[in-house]
C-alpha cells in the first residue's frame, strides 16, 4: 500500500513539472516563431515597395514616350533581383508596355493575370496584396502609380499681363512586382527546425530536473512514514531526524513535538491510573456522605437536573468521541498501517480534540448563563461553523431520514465577531431540536444570506424544519430555562435559553416561527461590519 502512494506521488510530480515545462516551451517557441516569421515578411514586403516605387519613379518617362525598349530595360533591371518572379508596367488603361519574368514568375503571372487586372490601381499611390496560386505558390503582389506632373494655364476675365499656371499630378499607368515568399519560407522552416529541437532539448532537460527534485523531497517523506509506523507500534522515543529548513523540516519537527506530547501524556495516565482507584473509592465515600443533603435540599434537585441536560447536551460530541476512538484503535492494531491512515488519525485526533473542547464549552455555556461569558471573540467563518456542526450531526439524522439542505443565498459570507464555539453549540441545540421534531423523517432547511437594515448589516441564518410545530401559547415560553414540551424527559429545557444567550452576547437576535402540523423556522440575526 505505501509502494503504490509513493509511486502515485512520484508520478504526480513528475508529470505536473513536465506539463509546465512543456507548455512554457511550446509557448515561447510559437511567439519566438511567430515573430521571426512577421519579422521575415515585413522586410519582404519593405523591399518589393522599394522595388516598386524606384521602378515607378524611372518609368515615367517611357511611359509618357511609350518607349516598350527602355521600360524593358528598367524591368530587366529589377528581374535579377532575388525574390522577384515577375514584373511589368501598364499604362492607365491597363494594357501592359512591358512585361519581365522568372520563368516559374510567369506562369504564376499567367494564374492570376485576370485577379490582378481585375484590381489595377486607380488612385492609391501604393498597395501591396497576398496571393496563392493554384499551385501553391505564395506572392506578394505590389502595385505603384506612375505619376506625372502637367501645368494648366488659366486666365482670368479680366485680360492680365501673364497667364495663371497651376501644377498639379496625373496618374498615367501603374507597375506591379511579384515578390515571391519561397525563400522566406525555407528560411521558416528552418526556424521552426531550430525552435523545435530547442524545445525538446529544454524539455528533456525540464524532466531530469524535476526528477532530481523528486529525489529530495520523497526521502524526508519516507523518513516521516518510518516515523508513523513506529509511533504506530508503540515506540514513543522514536525522532524523525531531517534537518532541511523548509515546509518538510516544519513538518518534521511538528512530528517529533507531537511524538513527545503523547510520550508524555501516556506518562501522565500511567501515573494517574496507579492512584485511580484509590481515588475513586475516596470520591465514593464523599459522595455517600452527602447523599443525605443532596436529598432534602431543593436545590441540589435543580442541580440534579442540570446536570441530567449536561449529560444529554455532550451525548452527541461524546459518542463522536466514541467513534473517533475506537476507529483509531481499529486502525492502530493493523500490520498495514500507512502514511495515509496516519494523517487519518491525526484527523480523528483533531477531531476528537474540538469535541472535548465543545464539551468543555457547553458546561461553560451552562455556566455562564448566570453570568457572563470570558470567552474572547474573533473574526470567524460562519459557513465554517454551521459545516462543521453538520459534519458531526449529519450522520444521525441521515439514520433518522431527515433531508438536509444548506443553501448560502448570498454569494460572499462575510465574516463576523464571535466564538466559534458557542455559535457551534447554538447551530447544535437548534438542529437537535428539529431533529426531535421528526421523529418519522423530514426536512431541515438551512439558509445563510446577507441582509441590511437601516444603518446596519446582518447575516441572516433560517434553520427551518416540517416538524410537529410549537403550540402559540408556548412560543412566548420555549427560551425560558427549564422549559421543555418534551414529556419523556429527555432534556430540561436548556438548550434555547443557553443559545437565545449566546445570541444576545454577539449582539445578535433570535426569532421563531411556528405552526402546529407544519414546522417551525428559526432565525438568527448576527450583525457584521464590512
Amino acid at each position: 500500500m505505501r509502494k503504490i502512494s509513493r509511486i502515485g506521488l512520484r508520478a504526480k510530480f513528475i508529470l505536473s513539472i513536465s506539463a509546465v515545462v512543456i507548455l512554457a516551451s511550446v509557448i515561447l517557441s510559437w511567439v519566438f516563431i511567430r515573430n521571426q516569421v512577421e519579422q521575415l515578411r515585413n522586410a519582404l514586403k519593405e523591399r518589393g515597395k522599394s522595388l516598386t516605387k524606384n521602378l515607378a519613379y524611372n518609368s515615367e518617362y517611357g511611359v509618357l514616350t511609350v518607349n516598350k525598349e527602355a521600360l524593358i530595360t528598367l524591368i530587366q533591371g529589377v528581374i535579377v533581383e532575388e525574390d522577384v518572379v515577375y514584373c511589368l508596367i501598364q499604362d492607365r488603361e491597363g494594357e501592359v508596355l512591358a512585361l519581365g519574368s522568372r520563368p516559374e514568375g510567369e506562369r504564376i503571372y499567367k494564374e492570376i493575370e485576370e485577379v490582378m487586372i481585375s484590381k489595377r490601381i486607380e488612385k492609391e499611390e501604393l498597395k501591396i496584396q497576398f496571393y496563392r496560386s493554384p499551385k501553391g505558390d505564395s506572392v506578394y503582389d505590389v502595385v505603384s502609380s506612375i505619376k506625372t506632373q502637367r501645368v494648366k494655364t488659366k486666365r482670368e476675365e479680366i485680360v492680365l499681363a501673364e497667364p495663371i499656371s497651376e501644377k498639379f499630378e496625373e496618374i498615367i499607368g501603374s507597375v506591379r512586382v511579384g515578390i515571391s515568399l519561397a525563400r522566406v519560407n525555407q528560411q521558416i522552416n528552418g526556424l521552426k527546425r531550430a525552435a523545435f529541437g530547442l524545445t525538446f532539448f529544454v524539455i528533456i532537460i525540464g524532466i531530469l530536473v524535476a526528477f532530481l527534485l523528486l529525489r529530495v523531497i520523497v526521502r524526508p517523506i519516507e523518513k516521516l512514514v518510518l516515523g508513523t509506523q513506529k509511533i504506530a507500534k508503540g515506540d514513543l522515543s522514536y525522532r524523525v531526524e531531517v534537518k532541511s529548513k523548509d515546509e518538510i523540516g516544519d513538518l518534521a519537527f511538528a512530528f517529533n513535538e507531537m511524538a513527545e506530547e503523547l510520550k508524555k501524556s501516556r506518562d501522565r495516565i500511567e501515573d494517574y491510573s496507579k492512584t485511580l482507584e484509590q481515588k475513586v473509592e475516596e470520591r465514593t465515600k464523599q459522595l455517600k456522605e452527602a447523599q443525605t443533603q443532596l436529598i432534602q435540599s431543593a436545590k441540589m434537585v435543580a442541580v440534579g437536573q442540570l446536570s441530567a441536560g449536561i449529560a444529554h447536551e455532550i451525548n452527541n460530541p461524546l459518542a463522536g468521541i466514541l467513534g473517533y476512538s475506537q476507529f483509531i484503535l481499529n486502525k492502530s492494531r493493523r500490520t498495514d498501517f500507512n502514511f495515509e491512515d496516519f494523517r487519518n488519525c491525526r484527523d480523528y485526533l483533531k477531531h476528537i480534540e474540538r469535541e472535548s473542547q465543545r464539551c468543555k464549552k457547553i458546561v461553560e455555556s451552562l455556566l455562564s448563563f448566570s453570568r457572563r461569558s470570558t470567552d474572547a471573540f474573533q473574526l470567524l467563518d460562519v459557513k465554517s461553523v454551521m459545516e462543521t456542526t453538520l459534519s458531526i450531526l449529519k450522520h444521525p439524522l441521515e439514520l433518522q431520514n431527515i433531508k438536509i439542505e444548506t443553501r448560502y443565498l448570498s454569494s460572499e459570507i462575510p465574516l463576523i465577531m464571535g466564538n466559534a464555539n458557542q455559535l457551534q453549540q447554538v447551530f447544535t441545540n437548534l438542529i437537535i431540536n428539529a431533529q426531535h421534531a421528526m421523529p418519522e423523517g423530514g426536512e431541515l432547511k438551512i439558509d445563510v444570506e446577507v441582509t441590511r437594515g437601516d444603518e446596519n448589516k446582518f447575516l441572516r441564518i433560517a434553520l427551518q424544519d416540517t416538524g410537529c410545530g410549537i403550540s402559540k401559547e408556548n412560543l412566548e415560553k420555549i427560551f425560558d430555562p427549564f422549559f421543555t414540551t418534551k414529556q419523556n424527559r429527555e432534556s430540561i429545557g436548556l438548550g434555547l435559553s443557553i443559545s437565545y444567550q449566546i445570541i444576545q452576547q454577539h449582539k445578535g437576535r433570535i426569532l421563531v416561527e411556528s405552526e402546529v402540523g407544519k414546522g417551525s423556522t428559526f432565525t438568527l440575526i448576527l450583525p457584521y461590519k464590512s
